[in-house]
C-alpha cells in the first residue's frame, strides 16, 4: 500500500443519466466521474470511493481459487463452442464438429460450482471484478462515450458501520486494498541475503551494535529513513478545488508527464573505516532503494551507469537526491521510440542537517540551473508560467495535446504536471483524457 489512501469516504457531487443507458448513470466524486448502478447512489450521500491504481484482495482461499481456475476454464470453452455454432448458423455453413474434443460438464453444473466457492470468499462483495484481476483500471464505454475513473460501494455493503462513516475516513488498510505496481522488474525487487560464509558472519556479527552502526542496513532494498516522501502526486481530481482556491494567483510550471518509470540517484557522506569518509550512492525505483550487488543487472542501473548519472552527481559538492523520470525501450510502451533508455530530471533536493533527510526541494530556476551546471536533462517544459483554470473540467482539456519529446511528435501526450513555481512541494498531475481514449 506505501501509505496511500486508495479507499476513503466521499460525498456524491452529482448523479447524472447517460443516454441511450438503461441500467447505469455517472456519478461524481470529487471531481471524478465513474459509472454507476442505476438509482444506486444519490447527489449528498456518503460512499466509500476506490481510486484506479488500486488492487482489491482476493478472498479465496488457494485451493478453492484453483478450482475455481478450473471451472472459469470450462465455462470459457462452453461459451467458445457456443460462440463457433452460432456463427455457423448466421453464416448457414455446417456446425463445427467438436466430438474430437473433450466432453464438458453441463455449463449449469459449472457455473453453480463457481458461484459456491464465490460464496465462500472472505471478500463476497468484490468477486464480482475477479474477471478483471480485482484491479481497478480507467474504463472507456466508447459505445456511451463515457470515462469512468474509480468504483464506488455503499459503505454498509463493505460491512462498515454507521458511526464509521465520516467524510474523508480512509479504510485502505482495512479493506486490504494495495496499489498496482507497473513496473514487473520493480515488483521483483526483495533483499538479497548474503550467501554462505559471508552470510554467516554477517549474521553472527548482527548481534555487535558497533557492527550494526558501521554497516547502517543501507543495502536493504526498501525506502531508506533519510529519502524524502515518494513521488506520487495527486491526480487533479482529487484535489483540485483545494488547489485552486490556494493558488490561482500564483505561477505554475506546467511540464509534459511522460510516460515511463519514477527514478531516483542520491549521494551521501557516509563514514567508512572508523576516520574515512565516502560518497556512496544510492538509485531507487518509485517505492524502494536498490542495492547495486543485487540489481545491478536491472534497467535503472544499467542507464544509471551508462549514462553516468552516478558520476556527474558524485561531483557535486555536498549530499543530493534528484529524481526524474526513466524512459525508453522495454519501459511502458515507449511511445517516444527512443534507441535507448534515458532519465529526465524533476526533482532536486538537498541533504537537509537539521531535519537529516533530503525533505525540500529546489524551485523551478534553482532546479534549471542544477541541471545546467551539472549537464542533467529536464522535463520537457511546455509553459512556466501557467495559471490555473477555475474549472478542473478545463485543466483536463489544457492537459490535452501531442507529446514534445522523443521522435513522434504526433502521438498523443500522456498528461501534465504542475508545479508551483516557487516552491516545488506543491504539485498534482493532469492525466489526459484524450490519452486515456
Amino acid at each position: 500500500m506505501y501509505g496511500k489512501s486508495l479507499a476513503h469516504v466521499e460525498r456524491i457531487k452529482e448523479v447524472h443519466a447517460i443516454e441511450g443507458a438503461d441500467n447505469i448513470e455517472r456519478v461524481t466524486v470529487l471531481d471524478w466521474n465513474l459509472v454507476a448502478k442505476k438509482g444506486e447512489f444519490k447527489p449528498g450521500e456518503l460512499a466509500v470511493y476506490v481510486e484506479i491504481g488500486s488492487i482489491l484482495p482476493d478472498g479465496l482461499e488457494p485451493a478453492d481459487r484453483e478450482q475455481y481456475a478450473s471451472l472459469a476454464k470450462i465455462a470459457s470453452e462452453h461459451r467458445r463452442r457456443e460462440n463457433a455454432v452460432k456463427k455457423a448458423q448466421e453464416k448457414g455453413k455446417p456446425l463445427p464438429d467438436f466430438s474430437g474434443l473433450d466432453v464438458l460438464e453441463p455449463l449449469e453444473v459449472v457455473t453453480k460450482a463457481m458461484e459456491e466457492i464465490q460464496g465462500r470468499s472472505k471478500y463476497p462483495y468484490f468477486e464480482f471484478l475477479r474477471p478483471m484481476k480485482f484491479k481497478i483500471k480507467t474504463k472507456v464505454l466508447n459505445r456511451f462515450k463515457v470515462i469512468s475513473q474509480g468504483i464506488l460501494f455503499r459503505p454498509d455493503v463493505l460491512g462498515i458501520a454507521p458511526e464509521e462513516v465520516k467524510l474523508g475516513a480512509d479504510f485502505t488498510e482495512r479493506l486490504g486494498i494495495t496499489e498496482v505496481v507497473e513496473d514487473a522488474e520493480e515488483a521483483g525487487v526483495v533483499e538479497t541475503p548474503k550467501p554462505g560464509l559471508f552470510g554467516w558472519i554477517d549474521r553472527k556479527l548482527m548481534r555487535f551494535a558497533i557492527y550494526r552502526w558501521l554497516r547502517k542496513d543501507t543495502d536493504k532494498a526498501e525506502w531508506l529513513p533519510f529519502f524524502p516522501a515518494k513521488s506520487d502526486e495527486e491526480n487533479a481530481q482529487k484535489i483540485y478545488s483545494g488547489m485552486y482556491e490556494a493558488h490561482k494567483d500564483e505561477w505554475f510550471v506546467a511540464t509534459e508527464k511522460l510516460e515511463g518509470q519514477s527514478i531516483s540517484i542520491c549521494t551521501r557522506d557516509e563514514r567508512f573505516l572508523f576516520f574515512f569518509h565516502r560518497k556512496k550512492l544510492y538509485v531507487a525505483s518509485r517505492t524502494r532503494n536498490l542495492p547495486y550487488k543485487s540489481c545491478k543487472n536491472m534497467q535503472f542501473w544499467k542507464t544509471v551507469k551508462r549514462g553516468e548519472f552516478d558520476k556527474r552527481l558524485a561531483k557535486v559538492p555536498g549530499e543530493w537526491f534528484i529524481r526524474g523520470e526513466h524512459v525508453g525501450p522495454g519501459i511502458q510502451k515507449n511511445i517516444y521510440q527512443l534507441d535507448q533508455t534515458d532519465i529526465r530530471i524533476y526533482d532536486v533536493m538537498p541533504f537537509n542537517k537539521e531535519t537529516g533527510r533530503f525533505d525540500k526541494r529546489l524551485n523551478y530556476e534553482d532546479t534549471l540551473k542544477f541541471c545546467a551546471d551539472h549537464q542533467f536533462d529536464y522535463v520537457p517544459v511546455i509553459d512556466d508560467h501557467f495559471r490555473l483554470p477555475a474549472d478542473v473540467q478545463e485543466m483536463l482539456r489544457i492537459s490535452n495535446g501531442k507529446t514534445v519529446f522523443g521522435k513522434d511528435l504526433k502521438h498523443a501526450r500522456e498528461g501534465l504536471v504542475l508545479r508551483l513555481r516557487d516552491n516545488y512541494s506543491v504539485s498534482f498531475k493532469a492525466k489526459s483524457p484524450e490519452y486515456e481514449l
